[in-house]
Order: structure tokens, then sequence, then C-alpha cells
């Protein structure tokens, strides 16, 4: 039996274990009090409405999700039941919308579970370094819906990385087996459209020799490197955008190389970020004295590229990796960060200051949620990406990724049809992992509960809510 819309949810980037009247006890989430929840709910349609009344078509996917986080963890739109065989307590959780742009719980939920799988079932025991690229500005609007283009920017990226542990090692291509795991983040700390890259690469290379892989680790990262490494990316990333039409062969920004009606952009990205004004060009230096700056150690800047590569994680210390994959797969918004102003506005609380002092970021509620909505990425662009050895397919993959019993295995988070028993064990897994209590430990008892139905009636719902008096909860909300 595979759940019906999903997986039974209750978890997010923010903690969902609370103490209840029996003590120490998992309870689900209740979505409708949330302040993002109310905002979806009173300026969706309206959203969506004044868009298509401007002749500004929302892609059916953009649609699909922002219209199915009103369903997220919502028991009356299905839900999971959960009971204790010992002394027969009950309680449920709601099915979860699986988005992919912006809901806390399911994308707090994916980075549990890809972080967990990458740290179990993919980084091999050796030490590992973050490179993270970033991009000018007035590139950002355009690349943001191509991911061909972002695909191959972040091959550029990779290949320039494996090369320098080449000549570093002085090891040859046919002979070396670079990994790394890369995530393409899509915003920026103010919930601003900013596609860039955080690559985590192992630090060295395997070397084959007669077919065993013996591991070569890196000598130390120094600053002259990076600035080498952030010269080379920053040619070839010119050279194919100069190829792709999106910059011209002097290196300046055509203004808006995209046709009308391109939906996606046409509705998302030119109003949801700073476009380039019509005729204004944007031009980079091509010469080879351009400046070069030292923004820290390990850090380097020219004309809005940057790569930081600072961060670094030794062999053996699995607890800093995992909450490594965790910041690099994080939600791109937060609850608990989010309020409404005495005058309707939107206050967005920044995790650290800006220079200038600001610590908050203020939208109108249709503009709060169509910066959400330029955060949905399409529906076949790959969330996460595998290179060398830590692909899937391998060949000398196996040699070298950790071997965990079946038992302690966490299935990877968007994969479809799940199993009841799948479904169990990894939502379980995933917030005893995080949280550290058990979400299946019975609050009367104590004894282990078991998810035994997924009810997706409306009438069984409503029964089931009315006879363990959860009918009132659903009314609670704003």
């Amino acid at each position: 039996m595979s759940c019906p819309q999903g997986e039974p949810v209750g978890f997010s980037a923010s903690a969902q274990i609370r103490c209840s009247d029996v003590g120490g006890t998992y309870r689900p989430r209740q979505p409708q009090t949330t302040t993002l929840y109310r905002i979806f709910q009173e300026h969706l349609e309206t959203f969506i409405a004044q868009k298509e009344s401007d002749g500004l078509f929302l892609p059916a996917f953009v649609k699909d999700e922002l219209r199915a986080f009103l369903d997220c963890g919502v028991l009356e739109k299905g839900l999971a039941r959960i009971h204790c065989y010992n002394c027969g307590y009950d309680f449920a959780i709601g099915f979860s919308c699986k988005g992919r742009g912006f809901c806390p719980s399911c994308c707090g939920k994916r980075m549990a579970a890809t972080s967990a799988h990458l740290v179990d079932n993919v980084f091999p025991h050796v030490a590992v370094r973050q490179y993270v690229l970033t991009l000018p500005i007035h590139f950002r609007y355009l690349i943001s819906y191509k991911p061909k283009i972002l695909n191959r920017i972040m091959n550029i990226f990779l290949k320039a990385v494996r090369s320098h542990l080449q000549l570093k090692l002085n090891i040859q291509k046919s002979k070396s087996h670079f990994g790394a795991i890369t995530v393409i983040q899509r915003n920026g700390s103010a919930l601003n459209t900013n596609p860039h890259f955080h690559a985590l690469a192992l630090d060295g290379l395997y070397q084959e020799k007669d077919g065993i892989l013996d591991w070569q680790s890196a000598p130390a990262l120094t600053d002259e490197e990076v600035i080498k490494l952030l010269h080379s990316m920053r040619s070839k990333i010119i050279r194919l955008l100069q190829k792709a039409g999106i910059i011209d062969d002097d290196a300046c920004l055509i203004a808006d190389p995209f046709s009308d009606d391109d939906q996606i952009l046409g509705s998302i990205t030119r109003t949801a970020l700073t476009a380039p004004k019509s005729g204004q060009l944007f031009c980079l230096q091509t010469q080879e004295n351009y400046h070069l700056q030292q923004k820290s150690h390990l850090c380097a800047a020219v004309e809005g590229f940057s790569l930081h590569a600072a961060t670094w994680i030794s062999a053996h210390d699995r607890r800093k990796l995992e909450n490594l994959c965790r910041y690099i797969t994080r939600p791109p918004v937060a609850n608990d960060r989010i309020s409404l102003l005495p005058n309707g506005m939107v206050s967005y609380r920044l995790k650290n200051a800006f220079s200038d002092g600001s610590t908050r970021v203020v939208f109108e509620p249709l503009k709060f949620i169509e910066k959400l909505a330029a955060l949905i990425p399409p529906k076949k662009a790959h969330l996460i990406h595998f290179h060398g050895i830590l692909a899937p397919h391998a060949k000398n993959r196996k040699q070298v990724v950790p071997q965990p019993p079946d038992s302690d295995k966490l299935d990877y988070a968007d994969q479809e049809n799940r199993s009841t028993k799948i479904c169990n064990s990894t939502w379980a897994k995933l917030i005893k992992r995080v949280f550290i209590d058990d979400p299946l430990a019975c609050p009367k008892c104590g004894e282990k509960m078991k998810i035994i139905s997924f009810i997706t009636d409306p009438a069984s719902i409503a029964a089931f809510l009315k006879s363990h008096g959860l009918s009132d909860q659903m009314t609670s909300g704003p």
C-alpha cells in the first residue's frame, strides 16, 4: 500500500517536538496556525488572478505547488492513522505537499533525508572541502530558469576543481577518481532569487593502481590557488554565456534575450527580480588586468563572481559533515522568521544583519508570494547532483562509499510510490535522528506505535477527527 499523496508529515526545519500533557513526546505540527499559511490563505488566489489579469500566466507547475501548500499537513485533506496496539492510543498526521520550492515542512524533511543519505551512504571517510561559487547579479535574472545553462556552469565549476586536484597531486586524469556532490541553491538570505553553487568535494583523489583505489589527500589549499581557480572559472563561464547569446562578444549583457511568450520568465523572473531596465547593458572586463579581490582567507571575488573555499571537514567528523549537508540543502524559508506588521505588510527577519545594519526585509503580501513563486524549480531540474566516483552508476563507487547495514539505510527523499513500511520507517527515523525523541513512542504507555492506515475519503476523515476530538482543531486556524 503506497502513501496516497506523499508521506505523513509533521516535520520542518523548525522543531516539531513539543511537550504534551503526558510528557516530552512528538506532536504533529498545525500548519494553519503559521503566519505563512495565513498569508497564502488570504492572498494566493488574488495573486494568481492579478497575474492573469496582467496577461502574465503562471506555469502550471508553479500554480500547482503554490496551491498544494495550503493542503500540506492539513488533516481534513487526508491523514495517516497511527495506533498503539498496547493501550489503544491513536493520533493522526496529515499528508505532505512534497513541495520542492519553499514549503518549510517538505523542504525541511528533504533536507534531513538527503543529509542522512549523504553521510550514511555516499561520503567516504575522507576529508571534504566546500566550494561555493556565486555569479554576478545581472546574470542571475537571465539564467535562473535555464537549467541547461546552470548545469553547464556547474560542470565548468567542478571540472576546474578536479583539474586543480589532479595538478596538485600530479596524478593523471585516467588514473584518478574525483568525487563531489553539488546543490544549486536558488535563493539568497532575503528571499531574492540567487542561483549559486555549493559543492562538497572530496579533498583529494583516489588513485587507481591495478584495480585498487588508493586515497591521496590534497595538500592545504592556498589563497593564490583560490584566486587562480576563480580566474579559470570566470573565463570559461563568460565564453559559455557568449555562445548561449546571453552576453555579446564584448562581454556586455544583452538587455533581455528572451521572448515575451516565455511564460516562466515573463510571469515570475522578470517581476520577482531586479531586472535590467530596457536598453541597459552590463559589461564585464575581459582584460587580464581586471581587479581580483581577496575577500578573506580562501575567498576571492571579481566583477560579481566569487569563490569561497574556507570550509573544510576532517575525515572522521561525520556530525559536522551532516550539519554542512543540512546547511546546503536547507529550506529557503523559515516559519519563525515571518511576521505580519500592523499595516498588513510581511516582515522577514534576516538570519544575519546586512552590512548596512538591516535586520529584516519587508514586502507587500502579493510581492512576498511572488518572491516564493520564483524559488520553485522547474519539474525536471534536479535538486542535487553527484559527480565522479560518487555518482550512482560510477564503476568503482562501491569500493569507496560506506556500506551500512540494511536496517540503518534511509531512503532518498524524492523516491516515489513508497510502501507503508518505508513511509513508516523513513519518517520516524528522520524525526528521531534530528530531534532525538521517537515520534512512534506512545505517550501513554511508551510502547511502539504503528502507522496502520491512510484515510482519504472526506466522510471517513470527518468521522475519525470527530471521534478523536480533533474537529475543533481543524477550525481553530485563521
